[in-house]
């Protein structure tokens, strides 16, 4: 039971990604990155901002492995398909 009662933080941050919302109230000082994301200052200039806001809406943090692996296989898409034209 105590190893349970210890993750509940882990448990809300995984359920909190599976249903795709912020963890909850209750549970966000459990989570150190639990906090909702700042509102943007400004709007997006270009195509990488624009990804950048698309991968951290999909809960992704920069410069995190699995973010890094899917940035790098989106670029692959992109490249594979602007060869085929």
């Amino acid at each position: 039971m105590a190893k349970t009662v210890g993750d509940i933080g882990l448990l809300a941050q995984l359920t909190s990604a599976a249903n795709n919302e912020q963890v909850a109230e209750p549970f966000r000082h459990l989570v150190p990155d639990a906090f909702p994301e700042a509102p943007a200052a400004e709007t997006p200039h270009g195509p990488a901002d624009l990804f950048t806001d698309f991968m951290r809406g999909l809960g992704f943090k920069p410069g995190a492995d699995d973010c890094l692996m899917v940035a790098d296989q989106v670029s692959m898409a992109i490249k594979d398909r602007s060869t085929e034209e």
